[in-house]
């Protein structure tokens, strides 16, 4: 081989190696993609209460408070953790911010940790709103009509 043909070769291997580092530097080819699901993830509402409701060592005293004529409360035990788990199951990944223009909606439930107001959670027409109390954001996620009125009917039955 040549001076020149071995100076060619190693030129070529130079800028293979370069455009390579190029393409792991630059912008992944799909940022709004990458970008949705960083936002879906941080978006999720129920993410800090699963580590409540999941404290093995109980931390803090969950219960939650049925509102109504006759108001009543129930701690957060077995037929509340079958509960979560079918309304985590329903809503995942469905979150969405309510605008602060729409009314409120009143609660179905509500989560005290501690006996201090944490969440409030409604039903509406093919959906959940979640509005977390310390920061008054309020999300919905749409669940399919029979789901929601399983939900429903367990929390009548508490």
């Amino acid at each position: 081989m040549t001076g020149a043909a071995q100076r060619a070769e190693v030129g070529a291997a130079a800028l293979a190696r370069r455009e390579a580092q190029d393409r792991e530097a630059a912008p992944s080819a799909q940022p709004a993609q990458a970008l949705a699901a960083k936002a879906s993830a941080l978006e999720d509402p129920l993410a800090s209460v699963d580590a409540l409701l999941s404290d093995p060592g109980g931390a803090a005293v969950l219960r939650w408070e049925v509102p109504g004529v006759l108001a009543h409360t129930v701690p957060h035990g077995d037929v509340q953790r079958d509960w979560w788990a079918r309304l985590r199951a329903a809503t995942r990944g469905r979150w969405a911010p309510v605008p602060e223009s729409e009314p409120p909606l009143l609660p179905s439930l509500v989560l005290r940790a501690d006996e201090r107001e944490r969440a409030t959670l409604g039903f509406d027409d093919g959906g959940v709103v979640w509005v977390d109390v310390a920061s008054g954001r309020a999300w919905r996620a749409p669940i399919a009509a029979a789901a929601g009125s399983a939900l429903r009917a367990d929390v009548a039955g508490w």
